[in-house]
């Protein structure tokens, strides 16, 4: 759907993604909404997704399966949904409401159906929780795109509205606001984890410059796309917005230009 870029864009990302993690035939992607419910899209500038909404690595691949074009994404989740036991199925959103909010609007009999909504967005502030989200001319920030607002909510506030107000779904939803998502730091041993896996065995041995490293047992190209993917996004979350708005820390461009050493293996 629209946000981090064009639908074209984000369409496409999806479809590499899952092409890399090897469940594009499994696994369908649907066209959503191009636009908010009841204004233009909203865009972040380049300098914090990229060009592509999704910069940072030369190692997507080129999607092996087109995203589907009929039914409509609406009703494809629609169907999904209601395919499910009552109050079993969950419907995620992690960027801008619109789908979401879209979808119970045409049907509203669904919000009944199903067992919750999760939803990545918005902020509460005064401290909620420990994390620090910053200063802003000497007043405590509470958002991300202006000191009061979070994009996921700021680029369609109707849709955030039709989901918090409705009767039935605000006593379903858990939100993940920015108060949450800002204490899960991808540390360096978080870093670690997602490069080498939990039984990467660590080893001295020779990299491919010719100088002495160590190399680990369990690196992957998929694995290097992720962390790379998670550094170039911390980097221009941390540098585009005021601070201290770092999900990833510890390495630096020349240690990522390392990731791409020692062991390979295929996507998928």
């Amino acid at each position: 759907m629209h946000t981090n870029r064009k639908i074209r864009k984000t369409t496409h990302n999806a479809t590499s993604i899952l092409t890399a993690i090897g469940k594009a035939h499994s696994i369908p992607v649907y066209i959503g909404a191009s636009k908010a419910l009841s204004r233009p899209a909203m865009h972040p500038p380049t300098d914090i997704h990229g060009e592509s909404g999704l910069d940072g690595t030369s190692l997507l691949p080129t999607p092996t399966v087109e995203a589907v074009t009929s039914p409509p994404a609406i009703d494809a989740a629609f169907a999904a949904l209601r395919a499910q036991p009552p109050g079993t199925a969950w419907l995620v959103a992690t960027g801008a409401f619109t789908n979401a909010a879209a979808l119970f609007i045409k049907y509203p009999s669904l919000a009944a159906h199903v067992a919750g909504v999760s939803l990545m967005g918005g902020a509460i502030g005064g401290g909620f929780t420990s994390a620090v989200l910053g200063m802003v001319d000497g007043v405590p920030r509470v958002g991300n795109w202006t000191q009061f607002a979070e994009f996921n909510i700021l680029a369609d506030p109707e849709a955030a509205a039709a989901l918090f107000g409705h009767v039935i779904l605000k006593k379903k939803i858990t939100l993940v606001p920015l108060d949450l998502s800002h204490l899960v730091l991808a540390t360096k041993e978080v870093q670690e984890l997602l490069l080498y896996g939990s039984g990467g065995k660590g080893r001295r041995g020779e990299r491919e410059d010719g100088e002495e490293g160590r190399a680990r047992e369990g690196k992957t190209t998929l694995r290097v796309m992720l962390v790379e993917l998670l550094l170039f996004f911390a980097k221009t979350y941390r540098y585009s917005l005021p601070p201290p708005s770092i999900h990833a820390r510890g390495e630096t461009d020349k240690q990522k230009r390392r990731l791409r050493h020692h062991r390979w293996a295929p996507i998928a």
